[in-house]
């Protein structure tokens, strides 16, 4: 006795298939990495690590890559909104934007911000959402002493929140 036909079967087959798929989850795949590159002294940096802190009406990215045995990373501190903000803009707005390098025992750090610093640069963020933010950003780091400084050019940024 032959309970089946052999196009039910093969219709049964498909459309389990369909559904079997359809119910499939993505919580196992990998989320879209966050990611920030820039350029210091004809070498580009590509972060390893790259976040973004919200504060109340704020945003902290940053980035951080390795090379041998020192650290460089990214330090931004601009308003939580797409828009171009420049180191140069007057108070009460504040504009923080930094170059840090680790190596061993000694680090230096080059930054820029408005309302005192050594430096001068812009971060312009492109896209802003509750999950992604996206944007470049380019700036002469001075350092406290007043000595020679660090340009950092061709940077991006594109981190998942």
């Amino acid at each position: 006795m032959q309970l089946f036909t052999a196009p039910f079967t093969a219709r049964a087959l498909a459309i389990s298939l369909l559904l079997a798929g359809a119910c499939t989850s993505k919580q196992n795949e990998p989320a879209p990495a966050s990611t920030m590159s820039w350029t210091v002294d004809n070498t580009t940096y590509q972060a390893t690590t790259a976040t973004a802190i919200s504060r109340s009406s704020s945003i902290d990215l940053t980035g951080v890559a390795t090379a041998g045995a020192s650290s460089h990373a990214i330090n931004l501190s601009v308003p939580a909104a797409v828009g171009t903000y420049s180191t140069t803009a007057p108070a009460p707005a504040y504009y923080y934007l930094a170059y840090n390098i680790s190596a061993g025992p000694s680090s230096a750090i080059y930054s820029a911000a408005n309302g005192g610093g050594n430096g001068t640069g812009t971060v312009t963020i492109t896209a802003f959402s509750a999950t992604d933010i996206t944007g470049t950003f380019a700036f002469i780091g001075g350092t406290a002493s007043g000595g020679p400084g660090k340009t950092i050019t061709n940077g991006s940024f594109a981190i998942k929140r």
